[in-house]
């Protein structure tokens, strides 16, 4: 099976955050970055396998609170000055990427959702 774009972009963005965030002295700030991350990446793995019941829109829903944790996060490291302006900037172009792949996902499943709704009632 091919993998699919969502995941592949998300592979993408912890490798950058991994690289950011490596060698931070802020073991805080960095901890939970990290934790952040590796729960997104389980809950998409998650989200995708069928074997597990759970229902696939709301997988993504939870990770789409995932990621806005993750953006906080980042945006306060900004802040504090714990990561460089440049840094972060080229982590949220990551993370708004990831989030945009995600979002028209869950529009496409939505409109289909609706359309054989439509269809259904005909």
């Amino acid at each position: 099976m091919k993998t699919p774009l969502v995941i592949t972009e998300n592979e993408a963005l912890n490798k950058v955050l991994f690289a950011t965030f490596k060698s931070s002295k802020e073991s805080i700030i960095r901890n939970e970055i990290f934790s952040l991350m590796l729960e997104a990446e389980m809950q998409l793995k998650m989200a995708y396998d069928r074997s597990i019941p759970y229902g696939f829109v709301k997988r993504m829903q939870k990770i789409r609170g995932i990621w806005a944790r993750l953006q906080s996060t980042l945006l306060l490291s900004e802040m504090l000055q714990i990561s460089s302006a440049t840094a972060t900037e080229k982590c949220l172009k990551k993370l708004e990427t990831v989030q945009k792949i995600s979002f028209g996902l869950l529009r496409y499943i939505e409109a289909r959702k609706a359309n054989v709704q439509a269809n259904a009632e005909i």
